[in-house]
C-alpha cells in the first residue's frame, strides 16, 4: 500500500494518537477509516459515526477530468501509477490481456459519464511557469507534498541536500501528473478540490482563477516540450470518445466489482459485502488477505498494517465507544494532516527544510510568528467559536501577511471543530466579558491605543488603517476574534500564552488611569469592542471613506 500512508499510520499517528484515555483512536482504527472499509463491510450507527470514514473520489459529472491513458493505467497497476493510492488493485486476477481490455472497457465507461477534457487547451508562457513554482513553493503546498528545489539559502550544503532527498521518499506523492490531467482540468481540481474528493484529504488553498492555471502548468511543466508559448499536451495523447460498446461492458464491471460501494457518479448501485461486526477472523482474510482471492480488491498493505487492523477488528467493542472531545480533535487533526503546519500539545508542527519556504507576503521582517503556522495548543481559549468557523470553514483571513494559506477542508470535515475546541480548551476560571461600558472608558481606550499612550498603532493596523511601523495584525477585530479572557491574561504576559511572540511585556504602564493595569486593558477592550470606529486611535491618518 501507499509509501507515505503507512507513515502517518504506524509512527505519526502512533505518537500522536495514542495517549493515556479511554477508547483512545488506535492506528489500525485509522487505516480501517482512510481505506473507507465501512463503504462495504457495514458498520453499527455509533461505530459508524466514530470511523467517519474517508469517501471516495466522485466520478461523473462532478469528478475530475482525467486522461483516458492515465486512467486505463491507474486500473491495470493502481501502485504503479499513484504511489501511495489507496485504491485497490479490483482486477488482480486476470490474466495480462484480459486486465488490459477490463481496464479499457471500464476507461470507456467512466469517460463516458462525463464531458472529455481538451487535449490541449493551454499555452506554457513563462510568466505562468515562474507564478505557478512561486505559488506551489510559498503557499502551503510543500508541507504536503515534496518541494520541487531547495531553498536558495541552502542550495550548496550538503545536509540540506540529503534532508531534501529525504523529504521526497516521505511527502505524499504528486504522481504521474502530466499523463493525468490537461491545465484545464487540474486548474479546476486545484480551485476546488472538495467537490471531488469530499473528504479533504487534499484542501482548497484559495487559489483564484490566474493563480490556479499558474500552478497547473507548473506542476504539468513536462507538458511543454515546445518551451515558453508551446501548447501543452498530456504525454501519451491519443484521440478518444467513448465507445459505446466497450463502455457497456465497463459498466457491466463497474457494478461487478462493486465500484459503485466507494464512488458515487454514476447510476449504478452499490453493494454491501459482510457486516463490519463480523469481521473478526483471527487471520488477515478477503481484502486485507497477502494473497486476495478473485473478485475480491487487493489492498497493498505492509505485514504491519494487516497486524493493526487486525488488532482493531478483534477488539471492536472499542469502537461502540464514542470518542471524547480531546480525541477527536486529535483524530481530525491527523486524518487531515493539519500537524503538517500546525503544532498542539507538543505534537507536530513545522520543521527542518520545509520552515525556509516559510515566508511573508512582500518580505516584510515580522519574525517567525509572523510566517510560520500558528501554533492550535489552547486555540480554543484564545478565540471564539465563531472566529474559528470563519477561518476554518468560511475561507478567513486573519494574517493577510502570511504567504502560508490557511487550507479549507469543508464544513463536513471540520464543521465540528469550533465546538470542540471551545469545549475542550476553555479554562473553567476564566473571566467573565466585562459588561457595556459608557463612552468615557472607550476613550480611554482609544488614547492608550494611539500615540499619546501606548503606541500600540506603531505596530498594529486599524480598521484598515495602516500602522506607523511593523504591518502587525489589524486591532479593530480583536472583540470579534479574541475571547476576553485571553485577551487580558495576553496583554500581561505574553510570553506565556505566545513563547517568542514580538509583543512587548507593557504593564505597568504609562499614568493614565492611575496606571492600573486592569483599568487602562478592560478600557481598551471597551474601545476595540466598538461595531464602528469613526474615531481613530490618536496618530493614524484618516482613512478614505
Amino acid at each position: 500500500m501507499p509509501r507515505f500512508f503507512p507513515l502517518i499510520v504506524t509512527s505519526f499517528a502512533a505518537a500522536s494518537l495514542l495517549s493515556a484515555g479511554r477508547a483512545e483512536v488506535s492506528p489500525g482504527e485509522i487505516l480501517i477509516s482512510e481505506m473507507n472499509c465501512a463503504a462495504c463491510h457495514e458498520p453499527a450507527e455509533e461505530v459508524g459515526k466514530r470511523l467517519a470514514s474517508r469517501r471516495s473520489p466522485v466520478l461523473g459529472t462532478k469528478g475530475s477530468r482525467l486522461t483516458p491513458q492515465w486512467i486505463r493505467a491507474f486500473l491495470e497497476n493502481p501502485q504503479a501509477t499513484q504511489p501511495g493510492t489507496l485504491m485497490p488493485d479490483t482486477l488482480h486476477a486476470l490474466p495480462p490481456a484480459e486486465k488490459a481490455e477490463a481496464a479499457d472497457a471500464l476507461t470507456h465507461f467512466l469517460l463516458s459519464l462525463q464531458s472529455p477534457a481538451p487535449a490541449a487547451d493551454h499555452a506554457a508562457t513563462d510568466t505562468l511557469m515562474a507564478a505557478g513554482k512561486r505559488l506551489y513553493h510559498e503557499t502551503g503546498c510543500v508541507m504536503c507534498h515534496a518541494p520541487a528545489e531547495l531553498p536558495a539559502s541552502s542550495a550548496a550544503d550538503a545536509a540540506a541536500q540529503e534532508e531534501f532527498e529525504r523529504l521526497r521518499q516521505v511527502s505524499v506523492p504528486l504522481g504521474d501528473l502530466a499523463r493525468k490531467f490537461t491545465v484545464a482540468a487540474l486548474s479546476d481540481f486545484l480551485r476546488d478540490p472538495l467537490e471531488t474528493r469530499p473528504s479533504g484529504r487534499m484542501p482548497a488553498m484559495l487559489l483564484d482563477q490566474t493563480e490556479a492555471d499558474a500552478v497547473a502548468t507548473w506542476l504539468l511543466r513536462e507538458q511543454a516540450a515546445g518551451g515558453a508559448s508551446s501548447q501543452m499536451t498530456p504525454l501519451g495523447h491519443t484521440s478518444f470518445a467513448p465507445d459505446p460498446a466497450k463502455a457497456a461492458r465497463g459498466k457491466e464491471l463497474f457494478a461487478q466489482m462493486n465500484c459503485a460501494g466507494c464512488h458515487a457518479g454514476s447510476d449504478v448501485a452499490g453493494r454491501k459485502a459482510r457486516p463490519f461486526a463480523e469481521l473478526r477472523s483471527r487471520q488477515p482474510a478477503g481484502c486485507i488477505s497477502p494473497v486476495a482471492k478473485p473478485g475480491v480488491p487487493r489492498f497493498e498493505l505492509t505485514d504491519r498494517q494487516r497486524v493493526v487492523i487486525q488488532s482493531a477488528l478483534g477488539s471492536q467493542e472499542v469502537l461502540d465507544v464514542p470518542l471524547e472531545p480531546a480525541q477527536q480533535i486529535r483524530r481530525t487533526l491527523t486524518v487531515l494532516n493539519c500537524y503538517a503546519c500546525h503544532s498542539r500539545d507538543r505534537r507536530g508542527g513545522v520543521d527542518g527544510m520545509r520552515r525556509d519556504f516559510l515566508t511573508t507576503i512582500g518580505g516584510i521582517d515580522l519574525g517567525d510568528e509572523g510566517r510560520i503556522p500558528p501554533a492550535l495548543t489552547g486555540i480554543g481559549a484564545k478565540l471564539r467559536p465563531e472566529e474559528l468557523r470563519r477561518v476554518l470553514v468560511e475561507g478567513g483571513n486573519p494574517r493577510p501577511h502570511m504567504a502560508t494559506r490557511m487550507s479549507l477542508f469543508g464544513e463536513a470535515n471540520v464543521g465540528h471543530l469550533p465546538a470542540l475546541l471551545d469545549t475542550v480548551d476553555s479554562p473553567p476560571e476564566a473571566a467573565a466579558e466585562p459588561a457595556a461600558t459608557d463612552e468615557t472608558e472607550a476613550e480611554l481606550g482609544r488614547k492608550l491605543i494611539g500615540t499619546g499612550g501606548l503606541a500600540c498603532i506603531n505596530c498594529h493596523s486599524f480598521d484598515g488603517a495602516k500602522s506607523l511601523g511593523t504591518p502587525g495584525l489589524d486591532l479593530a477585530t480583536t472583540s470579534q476574534r479574541l475571547k476576553w479572557d485571553w485577551f487580558r491574561r495576553f496583554l500581561r504576559d505574553p510570553q506565556v500564552l505566545r513563547p517568542g511572540t514580538r509583543m512587548p511585556t507593557i504593564w505597568p504602564a504609562a499614568e493614565i488611569a492611575s496606571g492600573e493595569a486592569e483599568k487602562q486593558i478592560q478600557a481598551i477592550w471597551a474601545y476595540l469592542s466598538r461595531k464602528n470606529f469613526s474615531d481613530l486611535p490618536d496618530g493614524l491618518p484618516a482613512k478614505e471613506r
